[in-house]
């Protein structure tokens, strides 16, 4: 239900205890402020160790290579995430039976 102002406050934004002014087509309204649980499956798991080891493959690499990464990128993308999205593609593909030796890049 919309939130009625008089004279004096006529609009209200931000968080007020457990709750947050919302804009709506009919007005302002106050809503709860609700938090999403953190999901522990398997595959947001593996998904999140593959990220954290390429961000450790890209602080292992030299000034040359990450000056190659940033050169090669497609256009609007960084070197970093031209090699993160290399490291994720190849790593998640990778076999589970196959151990992997933490290099600087796998291709």
């Amino acid at each position: 239900m919309p939130i009625k102002f008089g004279a004096i406050v006529t609009e209200a934004t931000g968080k007020l205890g457990g709750h947050y002014f919302a804009g709506h087509r009919t007005g302002s309204v106050l809503r709860p402020v609700t938090t999403k649980p953190h999901r522990r499956s398997a595959g947001q798991q593996s998904q999140r160790i593959a990220y954290a080891t390429g961000v450790k493959a890209w602080h292992n690499l030299s000034q040359s290579e990450i000056q190659y990464y940033n050169s090669v990128a497609p256009h609007g993308q960084t070197g970093f995430n031209y090699f993160i999205s290399i490291q994720l593609k190849t790593i998640l593909v990778w076999d589970d039976t196959t151990s992997w030796n933490d290099s600087k890049y796998i291709g």
